[in-house]
């Protein structure tokens, strides 16, 4: 992405991810908790290093990052939340900036499994990806493992973002 966005080297880009806090807070939410419990965690580096390095050293950025989760991290970043009134989000039709990409995970969620009594569907989308940055990982409607990537971008860059994927046969690694 960095490289189809044309992004300077020395710029910094950010990876930011939706991770769950259940687990983290010390003592534990309740097993019969209802209700979201996450946070918004990332990584960030200069546009150089992701674009040269390999993609085993930015997998283990977001492991790291996702390590470093404790009860100290999740209860400042809800008193910063609390103090700033805003819930991480951008503007209604508002992309991210050129140097963000945001990853959220459906994945394990059991949204093949619901019946509306005219047979198993054969796609669960977004209703609506209308802002660049933003990256939906779910299940495949096969259940066989596979991961579906719904990838939102400024069409100025599609072009790019695909002859790089497949000149660096990066798809063979998703």
């Amino acid at each position: 992405m960095c490289l189809a966005r044309r992004l300077p080297q020395d710029s910094t880009t950010r990876l930011v991810f939706v991770a769950n806090i259940r687990r983290s807070l010390t003592p534990p939410l309740p097993d019969r908790y209802f209700g979201n419990a996450v946070i918004f965690l990332g990584v960030a580096s200069e546009a150089r290093d992701i674009a040269t390095g390999h993609l085993a050293s930015v997998a283990g950025r977001i492991v790291g990052a996702i390590g470093r989760m404790n009860d100290e991290l999740v209860r400042s970043a809800i008193d910063y939340h609390e103090m700033e009134k805003s819930d991480g989000r951008p503007a209604p039709g508002c992309s991210l900036p050129a140097t963000d990409l945001r990853v959220i995970s459906w994945l394990g969620m059991p949204l093949y499994d619901v019946d509306f009594c005219w047979g198993k569907s054969v796609a669960v989308l977004r209703a609506e990806s209308n802002r660049g940055g933003f990256v939906h990982l779910m299940d495949s409607s096969q259940g066989d493992g596979a991961v579906c990537m719904v990838i939102c971008m400024e069409a100025a860059i599609l072009d790019d973002f695909k002859r790089l994927l497949y000149a660096n046969n990066l798809y063979s690694m998703l």
